[in-house]
């Protein structure tokens, strides 16, 4: 029977990041990602029509403060075709990582201040080696602003 597409989160990468960095500092603990992953909506009624079509991937940066909650973001990124399956992944991401916070039980005074990095993906890479992650770590500049707000 066919499978459609889900969404991997890439082995759930979370990165923590200087608000300043242009690129991962570290990951930060799985915790951040299973609450996100606990607060994953389900994906749209034609996301198997849209998977046929294409892959898209969505980078949410985020920023928290020492109690879990949202103090900026989630900025999304996304790159991918077709469009209607990349603004699908991007308002799903988009609403889970809000839907997720505040990040109770997580480490977030280790982590407050700091720029987070949640990446999404239709591909699965074991199976579809032309699928490649294209999306940038660079920190879009209105990100790396946050730290200086």
């Amino acid at each position: 029977m066919f499978q459609p597409k889900i969404i991997l989160t890439a082995a759930m990468l979370l990165s923590a990041l200087p608000a300043s960095a242009h690129g991962a500092s570290g990951d930060t603990p799985s915790i951040y990602n299973k609450l996100i992953a606990k607060a994953a909506s389900r994906p749209p009624a034609n996301w198997r029509k849209l998977t046929d079509q294409g892959d898209a991937q969505v980078i949410a940066f985020f920023m928290i403060d020492s109690s879990g909650n949202l103090i900026n973001g989630p900025r999304i990124v996304s790159s991918g075709q077709p469009e209607a399956l990349r603004k699908a992944l991007e308002a799903k991401v988009r609403n889970d990582v809000i839907k997720a916070a505040p990040f109770k039980g997580a480490p977030n005074e280790k982590y407050s201040g700091k720029v987070l990095k949640f990446l999404a993906t239709t591909c699965i890479f074991e199976q579809e080696p032309g699928c490649v992650l294209t999306l940038s770590v660079r920190l879009p500049d209105d990100v790396r602003a946050w730290k200086e707000q």
